[in-house]
């Protein structure tokens, strides 16, 4: 099954790491989506008011947005918690002094836009996803080496897709909310169950590896993967989004891969429901170019990918 969306606009990845409102830290709050999509909604916040703004550079990844209008003025510090998380501090000052109240409304919009209720100005939502049976056969041809993984231990559920990606019947996946030989149940596409656990994590690439009996017919290797994309690029994901093995997701590249956190991602307009976290992504002639790593907190067409290249890190090749 197919499906597919126009652009995009974060599982947790599916676990979308989903968060409805800020988090405070201190002085700061933390918002759930990245620091490049924060830059981006807080620039054209102010730009919809008629404020001029500056972004610097400052260090470690962070960055400072300056706005300014008649006397009111505007300092903001924006801190990659994690690549799917920023850390934001404010500061707003009228004719010198303090301005509380301005303040407020600042972090009442990005509460809004963290759960989806607002979009930027300037910003268009894409239409509904589609069913699309045409997928290439060379990009179906890897619905056999794709899996479901399922760890019911502990506080809560956890549903993941993955992939094989050596003759050993190794799975990989992605290692959120995971531990050090984690237990997990593998579901094959025609509905076997196998035991598997967690033999290789790495929690700053967000990736694992999973040990398990399968031994499918067909694998995918990360090693005859593609390291580049081009902007506009149409790209294929398989995965079992909600629990459903095999589903193909459309979706193209909208952007070049971003520092978060000090590890790049692509972000690909592209429907990413929970579960689809750890699905394999491939461009149009069936070559694997990244694994979904989550959505865009409060909308669902908003993807990132952990490119091959990191993949391959982990891998150690």
């Amino acid at each position: 099954m197919t499906r597919i969306t126009a652009f995009a606009g974060l599982l947790c990845v599916c676990l979308v790491m989903v968060a409805g409102a800020a988090d405070r830290v201190g002085n700061a709050r933390l918002f759930p989506f990245p620091l490049v999509e924060a830059e981006r909604m807080i620039t054209r916040w102010f730009a919809a008011s008629s404020f001029q703004t500056s972004v610097a550079e400052t260090g470690g990844g962070d960055k400072q947005v300056r706005a300014q209008k008649a006397a009111e003025e505007w300092k903001i510090v924006l801190k990659p918690s994690s690549p799917l998380n920023t850390e934001v501090s404010a500061r707003c000052s009228v004719a010198g002094v303090d301005d509380a109240v301005k303040l407020e409304t600042f972090w009442a919009a990005l509460d809004r836009y963290a759960k989806g209720s607002q979009q930027v100005k300037g910003e268009s939502r894409p239409a509904a996803a589609a069913r699309d049976w045409s997928a290439p056969t060379a990009v179906l041809r890897h619905q056999e080496a794709t899996v479901c993984l399922e760890n019911t231990a502990g506080t809560g559920h956890i549903q993941l897709s993955g992939f094989v990606c050596d003759d050993s019947g190794l799975i990989l996946t992605t290692a959120h909310d995971m531990k050090e030989h984690s237990a997990l149940t593998v579901i094959t596409g025609d509905g076997r169950r196998f035991h598997g656990r967690t033999v290789k994590l790495d929690h700053l690439r967000d990736l694992a590896l999973i040990q398990t009996g399968f031994r499918p017919g067909h694998t995918i290797s990360p090693a005859r993967g593609r390291l580049t994309l081009d902007l506009g690029e149409t790209i294929y994901a398989i995965g079992c989004p909600q629990g459903t093995l095999g589903d193909v997701y459309v979706g193209t590249v909208n952007s070049p891969p971003r520092l978060a956190n000090a590890m790049p991602l692509w972000q690909v307009g592209m429907t990413v429901f929970p579960g689809s976290s750890g699905s394999p992504v491939f461009d149009g002639r069936g070559n694997l170019v990244g694994v979904i790593k989550g959505r865009f907190r409060g909308t669902n067409w908003i993807g990132f990918l952990i490119p091959v290249s990191i993949v391959l890190e982990f891998l150690g090749r």
